[in-house]
Parts: structure tokens; sequence; C-alpha cells
């Protein structure tokens, strides 16, 4: 496969921020790239990533703007193509950034339906970071969404055993085997979740797995709870319990008042 031996460097730490050190103009330019693509200005950071080229400034950092640039703009072989020509300056010794790039290409690889070549991706992490749960949850979706069920839930057995007090990720998983087909399965980390860490769960949390279960009135019940705490997400779920129980007006009424708080989100 194309960039079969460059996956497996990238084994160690998440490198989230640009490096400036020891690199030619301190990659300024590249650091101002960085701060367009959080604004979500792509153009404007591959403005900057070209400036970066003309000075010369570090290839491998310049690559990965680029990439990640593209993958915003939703131009997915080119980024692709950029994440690809990033691992390809590693000099064989394992860097923070060398990782990061690789979590990149699977997310590309995953957006354009690749998912055997994330999964080989998450496989050569995971070979050196066996404990690394973020990236055992993406290998077994990435499992999932091949059809391979058996594979994909050994993964998502393994995360919950090792974060099991993730609420978020554990609704996450029942979000993706409910997607996938696997409804039942999704529910029994739900099912199970409350039964052993109900007392360490907020009133959301425990309100959205009750809903996800089909427990409508015992939902709303902590989603009202939820709502006075003060979470605005708490009136979305909440209006959607109340409409699954044919409750339509008050429904429609915690839904107004959801979108009041959201504001012009």
């Amino acid at each position: 496969m194309k960039g079969k031996k460059i996956f497996f460097t990238a084994l160690c730490g998440v490198f989230l921020a640009v490096a400036a050190t020891g690199c030619k103009k301190d990659n300024e330019n590249i650091a101002e790239g960085m701060q367009y693509v959080a604004q979500l200005d792509y153009n404007m950071a591959l403005e900057c990533f070209a400036e970066a080229e003309d000075e010369g400034e570090d290839e491998k950092l310049l690559a990965r703007g680029r990439g990640i640039a593209y993958m915003g703009m939703t131009k997915y072989e080119e980024a692709i193509e950029c994440f690809l020509e990033a691992l390809s300056y590693s000099n064989g010794i394992v860097e923070d950034v060398d990782y990061d790039i690789n979590l990149y290409l699977a997310a590309v690889y995953t957006k354009t339906g690749q998912y055997a070549e994330a999964e080989e991706i998450y496989n050569a992490v995971l070979a050196m970071r066996p404990k690394d749960v973020e990236v055992l949850f993406l290998r077994g979706s990435a499992r999932l969404s091949q059809g391979n069920y058996e594979e994909a839930k050994e993964d998502m057995d393994k995360v919950v055993e090792m974060d099991g007090k993730n609420f978020e990720r554990i609704i996450h998983i029942y979000e993706i085997m409910e997607a996938a087909g696997y409804k039942d399965s999704g529910q029994g980390y739900l099912t199970d979740a409350l039964q052993t860490y109900e007392k360490d769960m907020s009133n959301f949390e425990k309100g959205r797995m009750l809903f996800y279960m089909g427990e409508y009135k015992k939902a709303y019940i902590a989603l009202e709870e939820a709502k006075n705490e003060g979470g605005v997400e708490a009136y979305l779920y909440l209006g959607r319990a109340y409409e699954a129980t044919g409750d339509y007006n008050y429904a429609e009424s915690v839904y107004n008042s959801y979108l009041t708080k959201v504001g012009e989100d």
C-alpha cells in the first residue's frame, strides 16, 4: 500500500501545535497559517503556507499545515497528498508530529470511506501504544465501518474496560453501533454503564443514556434536572424525549427554549 512504511513511524505523543524551535525563520508563516486554520480561514492559511515555502520554513510542518487546511476545505485528495508528503520528511527518528500527522491522515481516509487504510494506521500506532484509548476507539469504529463486528466489539470492550467512566465516549459507542445496525449491542454498553456507574453520572449523561435506551419517561425526569442545572443541550434531548412519548406540545415548547438559548448558532 502507498505510504505503508511511513505509517509505522507514527508511534508516540500527539502534537497539536506547530513547533517553532530549530527551524528556518522560526516558522513564523506556518504559525500564522495555523492561526488562520483555527479561525477556519483556510484560504488565508494557504497564503501563509505559500510564504512559508518561499522563506524555506520547515517542510514537514508546512505540508502538515496544508493538509489540515485542505481537510477543512473538504479537499480530501489534496489533504492525503500533503500528509503523505509530510511523513516522507521523517528521518527515522520518531517524533510526536509524525504520530499527529498519521492521525490526521487516518481521519481523512475515514472521511473518504477508506476504512481499511485508516485501520492500518491505527494498527501501526497501537502496536507501540496499546493503551491509547482514543486510537483504540477509532480503530473499532473503522472496523465496524468495514462490517468487522466481532473485531470492532473487541476494541470497544477494551475501551470501556480502560475508560469506563468516560460516559460521552460510551454514548458515542452506542451511536456508531446503532448506525451500523447493532442497536442492541450498543444499548448493552449503556445498560452496563448505568448499572455500574449511575452515581457517578451527571443528570445530563444519565438522561441521554436513558433516552437512547428507549426509557423516555425516566429520561425526561433526569433531563428536567439537567435543564434546571443550566445545561443548554439538556433542552434538546428533553424535547426529543417528550416527542418520543407523543407530548408534541411540550416538546415544541422545549425546542423553542433550546433555540432561544443557543441563539444564531
